[in-house]
């Protein structure tokens, strides 16, 4: 039996009262619009139905705790179902898992369907439900979810545990609404909590509505921004900014100036001047002697000059005379200068 359909033409819970009825083994399989889904029957009866893909069905099975690894393994190779394998609470697992993935399915009410005969589940379940039974309950999850988005509108808004509880009020928690607490930690949403309690977003949810309703639980305003300072940091690999608030380290070093002994003027250091007349002869060193207040640094070249003679002296000239000579000469070439100033 082929049976292939549009879901706007032919609804998905008469599609399955049909299969139902034949007694049907297979997998209904829904193609619609940003949603996909597989039901699953045996003789007519729903084993499975899921939205996600297996590996999805795989890691919320291990994250219930009610199945490990390696019994997985076994399911997979055919060698047994999940209820030979799982704990008592698979039942329950496998029933919420089918329902609200028959809403899921049901909610957009379009789509293509086709059904594959004899396809069964990559984890068979060993679990049989009624139809009309999965029906109802899909039914019943429509306005369930309503209740719950009254109090929880958003699956990916965080909440967290309040800090304290209301004033004199006592709170006795059962073991879900417990393993919620202790999952919120510093925030956490619908989904993620689902993901990390392996259950459905439909448990999580109702679980954290329940909590939000007794004010154990609240929504995170994730924005309001932070009122912590802000505290500038500099990028890895950039150098500090140095304009302003140097520590004694940090003290920048005047830059070099450029030297033009062609084109020096009469503001250049010392010792300019001093690689000026080291080029000339000593002749024309006194040639062009400035006047005026430019003498004092002329008078600096020209010593610098002379000591530069000094350093060819021997030590025996230093000796026989008992004071050094270049200090003579230096005295008698500021007397000539100064006789020549004079007239």
């Amino acid at each position: 039996m082929s049976l292939t359909g549009n879901l706007e033409v032919f609804p998905l819970e008469e599609v399955l009262r049909l299969l139902a009825r034949s007694r049907k083994t297979g997998c209904l399989r829904v193609d619609g619009t940003g949603h996909q889904g597989r039901v699953f029957l045996q003789n007519g009866s729903l084993t499975l139905a899921m939205t996600g893909s297996d590996e999805d069905l795989q890691r919320q099975l291990l994250a219930s705790g009610l199945v490990e690894a390696a019994d997985l393994r076994q399911v997979e190779t055919g060698s047994a179902t999940l209820a030979d394998v799982a704990a008592p609470g698979i039942t329950e697992f496998v029933r919420e898992y089918t329902v609200e993935s028959l809403y899921r399915i049901r909610r957009p009410g379009s789509g293509a369907f086709d059904f594959v005969v004899d396809l069964q589940p990559r984890y068979p379940t060993g679990q049989i439900f009624d139809v009309e039974v999965g029906i109802a309950e899909a039914d019943r999850r429509a306005n369930e979810w309503a209740e719950i988005e009254s109090v929880v509108p958003d699956l990916d808004t965080p909440y967290r545990m309040v800090a304290e509880i209301p004033e004199g009020e006592e709170v006795t928690l059962a073991a879900p609404a417990w393993k919620i607490l202790a999952a919120l930690a510093g925030g956490a949403t619908v989904r993620r909590l689902a993901e990390y309690l392996g259950a459905t977003e439909f448990k999580a949810a109702k679980e954290l509505a329940e909590l939000a309703r007794r004010r154990l639980v609240e929504a995170v305003d994730t924005a309001t921004p932070s009122t912590a300072p802000e505290t500038a940091v500099e990028p890895i690999g950039t150098e500090p900014d140095s304009s302003h608030d140097e520590s004694w380290f940090q003290v920048a070093e005047p830059a070099p100036a450029a030297v033009d002994i062609e084109e020096s003027s009469a503001t250049e250091g010392w010792w300019q001047e001093q690689e000026t007349a080291e080029e000339q002869p000593e002749e024309t060193v006194a040639a062009s002697e400035p006047t005026g207040s430019d003498s004092d640094r002329f008078l600096e070249s020209v010593f610098s000059q002379l000591d530069a003679d000094d350093d060819a002296e021997t030590d025996d000239d230093e000796a026989d005379t008992g004071f050094n000579m270049g200090l003579l000469r230096r005295r008698r070439m500021g007397a000539a200068i100064r006789d020549s100033e004079d007239s």
